[in-house]
């Protein structure tokens, strides 16, 4: 009869064995692997000799329904060239009671096709070769097995020791086994088996099936850390030392554990047992299916007592590790734990065996007596009722702590109190031969109140050696000079009493010092509150309002009001003047009456004659001079010079417009400027007209003055033209409408169709000119301020040009700029030039340029100067670094017992940087003497005080940090900045004057 090596599953199931099916599955299986891990697998044309090493034995007895794993005798192997000529197993026996049959296997001998069969000692088993799907059966007892996923019956050994069997596998450690298609072991000594196994890490096995999803994806059965296992079908274990067994099992832990399907330990040495077992945190425990645990440790248990929390913080207490949970109470998922034995450690599980012997004890209550008798017995479930006697005595009970309290009514009637010949009564305590407290009041008896403790709270009574001490201290700290308490004044330096009529703020010879969060004082005859700055702000608003002229009041200081007024001399010259005050402007406004009615006069007299007068029909005002038609045109001359202002519309002459277009070319840079005698000036191109109207030609020029005189030159001409060409119309609206008419006389008249004026667009030229027939040149007067910008052909007029230049005089600095006649001053930059020989020199200079060169060789001076007194210094210098030591020494090369650092003037200077003193001969820093000098009178500082102090100093900081010094220049009432403003009375009459501080 055929005998086989392998029991098929469906023989198994009625070997009547007393353990699950699955239990001796995994047992025969890892029976299979220890005899895989020994035996020595031979290839074609190599011998190779197992000496001494023994397989096991499996037998499975019926009698005892067990499974046992034996130890063979001995195992030898050998082979021929091409085929395994024997191979000596020794006694290999397995015993099946079950079946009736025992099975023997001495000898395995293969030929040709080992890779596809096996054989026993009698009888061989029948070739087998592998299928399509990676799978190979064993055809055996009539039925076959079938080995899934197979890739080939023949094993592949590396050199490195490592086993691998299986269809694209994937080996990268040393040491490893592989067995299955896909499987994957990735590190040292890792074990991967079944189909899509991953062992990852070190020493890792994972023993199971993956799966591959409908749309590719892989889910392994995975051990991933050091020393991880993972047993089942699509198992995890992540961390190092987990333990993943059964179906979608994960252990995420380091040293976790995971058994049963779908049970899952999330963290380090937690631990799910059982189907759907969660334990989320560190050392958690869930026990049975469903189980969820996630209280972490650290969480105080209940007391009783407290009725909460316990306080108690010891490990009987307070849990050290984290729960163990046999349910899940979220989900209403609870087990009983039973077969508990009764508990006698403090952190020992109690039974309910124990809870009904302590309400045996309970029921037993106690007993209730009063002085010593009527004794009787009070269960917990009775109550006790305590009332007093009478309404003098009290007894309470407390809502929430259930206490009993026994007080003293508030009102107890009695009649007298007596203690020997003392009586307490109605009328009071009344101590014979001393003191009575009565209704009429308390009588010392003329005695001492003796042997009083020193206070300590607020309301206890001080004794004598207190009061001194308290008032000593008060008195010194108060008059120390860098105390923070206000005092009066003193009469004089020679008499120290105290003068009340006198409060000066800061120390002696101090600066003045700033009063804060004073309260708004009574204004009024007989008041003697002090004025706050809101108070004078106000005031000074209002009156600055009355005043006028953009008179106003900001910040501390008046805005003085800004009058422009027309001043009138006697000859009649109209100026701009300003008046910063209302008396000067009443005054010039009665100079100005006088010199007009003075004028009135020389008019009436003839003086007109000979003036510019206002010509009612050519509608301005005329400078012709002569009789009748012999009139010519003339020209203004000896203009005085123009106010050259923003609001400026006086006339300017010639040589102010080029005195500003010179200086300016001289200061302004980029290349202007005179150089070798001659000047470097932008050039502007200005279209020259003749008085024919011919040209246009552009004209370079090489100052302001110039380009406006070739201006003039071609209004002149263009005028001439106007005048030549008489009725013809050149001066005319862009849109064509006439703004000009040319009447009698070549003069021009204003169109009252207002629009754009265009200056000769009907006709060629390129220059215009506005001479008389003289030749004389004449002034534009009423120009408006042209466009500025890099491509305007404006106009400019006076107002423009002084702006510009008295920007460009702010921008220069060095006291340049216009006066009050718009007369323009040069600057001037004050230098310190320092010599070759160290002598300071200093020069004034018109340039910028001459200023910075004189500045440059300034520096050159100064850094050969340092450098040689470096030089010198290096060589006698008493300070020097001691390379042996590494300390500075001062004068270790000369004679002498004393070190000064007095400075040329005998004056003493700060040594900074000093480290606290350790020894006797070291000196002492700041810092170390300040230690004895840091306490001050808490009380006097305090917010309570009733002293006033000065405020304490405020850093640059953000966050307006204090220190402890007091800044004299600041004195702040009430409680701090936060607080209500504070009334100040009886303060006398301030000086108010240019440089008082009085408070007012």
């Amino acid at each position: 009869m055929k005998k086989n090596t392998i029991l098929t599953e469906n023989k198994l199931r009625f070997s009547r064995a007393p353990y699950p099916w699955f239990l001796v599955k995994d047992v025969l299986f890892a029976a299979m692997v220890a005899f895989l891990s020994n035996v020595s697998l031979v290839s074609a044309g190599v011998s190779v000799n197992t000496g001494d090493v023994q397989p096991k034995n499996v037998t499975a007895n019926e009698g005892d329904q067990s499974v046992a794993v034996s130890t063979p005798v001995n195992e030898q192997a050998a082979t021929s060239n091409n085929d395994l000529a024997s191979l000596n197993a020794g006694v290999t026996s397995v015993d099946v009671t079950a079946s009736a049959e025992g099975l023997q296997a001495n000898n395995i001998n293969e030929g040709s096709e080992f890779g596809g069969l096996f054989a026993t000692a009698n009888e061989p088993i029948e070739p087998i070769m592998p299928s399509d799907h990676h799978s190979t059966q064993l055809m055996m007892g009539g039925g076959p097995i079938a080995v899934a996923n197979m890739v080939a019956p023949r094993a592949n050994y590396n050199e490195d020791h490592s086993y691998v069997v299986g269809y694209q596998t994937n080996k990268q450690g040393k040491n490893v086994v592989i067995v299955g298609p896909w499987s994957q072991a990735l590190d040292n000594d890792a074990i991967a088996i079944g189909k899509l196994s991953k062992a990852q890490g070190v020493g890792s096995i994972a023993i199971g099936s993956g799966v591959t999803t409908d749309n590719g994806s892989t889910a392994y059965s995975y051990a991933f850390g050091t020393n991880s296992i993972a047993l089942g079908v699509l198992t995890q274990a992540m961390r190092d030392n987990a333990v993943a067994i059964g179906t979608n099992t994960m252990a995420r832990g380091n040293h976790s554990l995971a058994v049963g399907g779908k049970s899952v330990a999330m963290a380090d040495e937690a631990s799910a047992l059982g189907y759907r077992a969660v334990a989320v945190t560190s050392t958690s425990v869930a026990l049975g299916s469903n189980s969820f645990s996630d209280k972490a440790a650290g969480i105080a248990g209940f007391s009783p007592l407290l009725k909460g929390a316990a306080t108690n913080t010891g490990f009987a207490w307070k849990s050290t590790l984290s729960a163990v949970s046999v349910g899940n109470v979220p989900n209403g998922k609870t087990r009983q734990i039973t077969g508990v034995a009764a508990g006698t450690e403090l952190s020992d599980a109690a039974n309910v065996a124990q809870l009904k012997s302590l309400q045996i004890y309970v029921d037993k209550g106690w007993k209730l007596s009063a002085g010593g008798a009527n004794a009787t017995a009070v269960s917990i479930d009775n109550t006790v009722d305590l009332a007093a006697g009478n309404d003098n005595l009290k007894i309470t009970k407390g809502n929430q702590d259930n206490k009993v309290k026994f007080d003293l009514a508030q009102d107890i009637t009695l009649n007298s109190v007596k203690a020997g010949s003392n009586t307490f009564n109605a009328n009071g305590l009344v101590i014979s031969n001393g003191p009575q407290i009565t209704t009429a009041g308390i009588n010392a008896g003329n005695k001492k109140i003796t042997g009083l403790e020193k206070g300590i709270e607020g309301t206890d009574a001080v004794n004598k050696a207190q009061l001194d001490e308290s008032l000593n201290n008060i008195s010194k700290k108060v008059d120390f000079t860098s105390s923070f308490a206000i005092l009066y004044d003193k009469n004089s330096d020679y008499n120290s009493s105290v003068n009340y009529n006198s409060v000066t703020l800061g120390k002696k010879d101090s600066g003045p010092v700033a009063l804060h969060n004073v309260k708004d004082g009574e204004i009024s005859q007989q008041s003697h509150d002090a004025i706050n700055g809101r108070q004078i702000n106000k005031i000074s608003q209002d009156v600055a309002k009355y005043f006028g002229g953009g008179a106003a009041f900001n910040n501390g200081a008046f805005t003085e009001p800004y009058y422009k007024l027309s001043k009138v001399s006697k000859e009649g010259k109209v100026e701009n003047t300003l008046f910063n005050d209302v008396g000067s402007a009443f005054a010039g406004l009665d100079t100005n009456i006088k010199n007009v009615n003075d004028r009135i006069k020389d008019i009436s007299q003839g003086v007109a004659q000979d003036s510019l007068l206002w010509d009612e029909a050519e509608g301005a005002f005329i400078a012709k001079h002569g009789r009748g038609a012999l009139k010519t045109n003339s020209k203004i001359k000896n203009v005085e010079d123009g106010l050259l202002s923003a609001g400026s519309t006086e006339a300017v002459n010639g040589s102010q417009l080029y005195f500003v277009s010179n200086v300016l070319s001289s200061y302004l840079g980029g290349g202007a400027g005179y150089k070798d005698g001659k000047l470097i000036t932008p050039t502007f191109k200005i279209a020259q007209f003749n008085v024919d109207g011919s040209g246009g030609n552009e004209k370079s020029y090489s100052n302001v003055a110039s380009a406006f005189t070739g201006i003039n030159t071609s209004f002149t001409n263009l005028n001439q033209e106007i005048i030549d060409v008489k009725n013809s119309i050149l001066v005319t609206q862009d849109e064509g409408i006439n703004l000009f008419q040319i009447v009698s006389g070549g003069r021009l008249r204003l169109n009252k169709k207002m629009g754009v004026v265009s200056i000769g667009k009907g006709t060629g030229g390129t220059e215009i000119s506005i001479l008389n027939n003289d030749s004389a040149k004449r002034i534009i007067s009423g120009v408006e301020a042209g466009r500025l910008s890099e491509d305007s052909t404006d106009a400019v007029n006076g107002a423009q040009l002084y702006s510009i230049g008295k920007t460009v005089a702010t921008y220069f600095g060095g006291s340049a700029g216009y006066n009050e006649k718009g007369e323009w001053s040069a600057p001037s930059f004050k230098i310190k030039s320092f010599k070759n020989d160290g002598s300071v020199v200093e020069a004034s200079h018109n340039s910028v340029a001459a200023a910075f060169e004189d500045v440059g060789a300034s520096f050159t001076n100064i850094k050969n100067e340092i450098k040689k007194d470096i030089t010198n210094v290096k060589d006698d210098s008493l300070v020097k670094w001691d390379e042996v030591t590494k300390l500075i020494k001062i004068g270790s090369e000369k004679d002498g017992n004393k070190i000064t650092l007095a400075n040329s003037q005998s004056k003493s200077r700060t040594l900074s940087g000093v480290k606290d003193a350790e020894q006797n001969d070291e000196a002492v820093n700041k810092g170390q003497l300040d230690k004895g000098l840091e306490k001050l009178s808490k009380e006097i500082q305090s917010d309570n005080s009733s002293v006033i102090l000065y405020d304490k100093k405020e850093d640059d900081s953000p966050d307006y940090s204090e220190d402890d010094s007091p800044d004299y220049s600041r004195v702040t009432f009430g409680k701090g900045k936060g607080s209500a403003p504070v009334a100040l009375h009886n303060v006398a009459d301030g000086k108010i004057a240019k440089g008082s501080h009085d408070a007012v």
